[in-house]
């Protein structure tokens, strides 16, 4: 194989065959017809429908239309196995369609049987391999979201069972609430610290007043020894802070309201609320552009947070859309770095690259604008625009 390979290369290299090309052209077809005739298609062909409910001014939609739709394996699956189909949500058939299947979210995916039931479902956009293992578990009975519908209905209630349909259900969009809700009333508090169930704590319980929470809060040592200490802290907090969320969303901010939000979350006896205001202040100062109370409270987040990239991500372009302050700007540089350094990707590269070209610094912005184009090529997603801004500063 290895000979067979370098008299290709060799091969190429001097011009012998021409180079393969890899382009994509293959997309999925989607019928051009009724919802009446795609069901009886899918009655004919003893096949799923899969269902594409977009709105014509969605990103995501348009992502999943230009750039996974178009891929040939993610074409070839989906036109072997599926009768695919797709409505513009606003307009048509689209309109009694998301009535009928409770469209609330774009792009909602579908894969729905031949009756018109909906068997399996995720909504938001993904890249490609996701895709097709979404047509893949859709295809497959137990995996389907309707299976385990109908095994919680017939009483399945262990923990890896309840975890599994718990994230079936958040990435389908539905409600999960009364299935946690019920799971946990149906634990004791000896059984809350137990993995399987801190499992579905962290990821499905969040409010700070339920029951299971304020037993974290009061026996926090207890969950640090069996997990981890960061990973409950970060649990706690993010359940506290969303405590915030209602006031930092209103349309006209409140100071007092903001106030005894904190009052509450300073009397649940959890250790770290300082570290819970930090970030309940950073979305505050983000939200108002306030960058001389923003940096500080930034500064505060990323002494805990300094390994999430994201966040490091978020502070730094808020530094860069809302100030020309060089002292911030340098500050927002650093964190972009230590961004880079945890794990470099497109938009970190990007921002880095924006933040220096903001500080005068062209060349040195030009060379990283440059990688975060190729990155996101590798990522999938993005790549044009963020060309577009490469062009931009090579002009200016």
């Amino acid at each position: 194989m290895k000979k067979r390979n370098m008299i290709l290369i060799v091969a190429l290299l001097v011009g012998l065959i021409p180079a393969i090309s890899f382009a994509q052209n293959r997309s999925i077809t989607f019928e051009d017809t009724t919802w009446k005739d795609i069901l009886a298609k899918a009655k004919s062909e003893n096949k799923l429908i899969f269902l594409d409910a977009y709105a014509s001014w969605c990103g995501p939609c348009k992502f999943l239309a230009s750039q996974i739709f178009t891929k040939d394996s993610v074409a070839d699956f989906y036109n072997t196995n599926f009768v695919n189909a797709h409505f513009d949500m606003e307009k048509g058939e689209g309109i009694e369609l998301r009535a009928k299947y409770g469209v609330n979210v774009f792009p909602s995916l579908f894969f729905i049987n031949s009756a018109g039931e909906v068997v399996h479902k995720a909504v938001g956009s993904m890249q490609a391999k996701a895709f097709i293992q979404l047509g893949q578990d859709a295809m497959n009975p137990e995996k389907q979201l309707i299976t385990y519908k109908k095994k919680y209905e017939s009483g399945w209630r262990d923990a890896k069972f309840i975890l599994e349909y718990l994230g079936k259900l958040k990435d389908s969009y539905s409600n999960y609430d009364e299935v946690s809700a019920a799971y946990f009333a149906g634990l004791s508090d000896k059984q809350l610290t137990e993995k399987e169930n801190w499992l579905v704590i962290k990821d499905y319980q969040n409010n700070a007043d339920s029951r299971e929470i304020k037993y974290i809060v009061k026996n926090k040592s207890k969950f640090s020894k069996a997990f981890t200490e960061s990973e409950v802290d970060g649990k706690l907090r993010n359940v506290f802070t969303l405590k915030f969320e209602k006031v930092l969303r209103a349309k006209v901010f409140s100071q007092t309201a903001y106030d005894s939000v904190k009052e509450i979350v300073e009397k649940s006896g959890y250790d770290k609320t300082e570290d819970v205001f930090a970030v309940a202040d950073f979305s505050l100062y983000q939200r108002q552009k306030d960058m001389d109370k923003f940096v500080p409270a930034a500064e505060k987040v990323i002494k805990f947070m300094g390994t999430d990239a994201g966040i490091l991500n978020a502070a730094a372009w808020t530094v860069f859309e809302n100030t020309i302050d060089k002292d911030k700007l340098s500050a927002a540089l650093l964190w972009a770095k230590k961004g880079i350094d945890v794990e470099k990707s497109a938009g970190i590269v990007d921002t880095y690259a924006n933040i220096l070209f903001k500080l005068g610094k062209k060349e040195e912005a030009i060379k990283y604008e440059t990688e975060a184009v190729e990155l996101a090529k590798k990522e999938g997603e993005g790549a044009e625009q963020l060309q577009q801004t490469l062009e931009q500063m090579k002009k200016q």
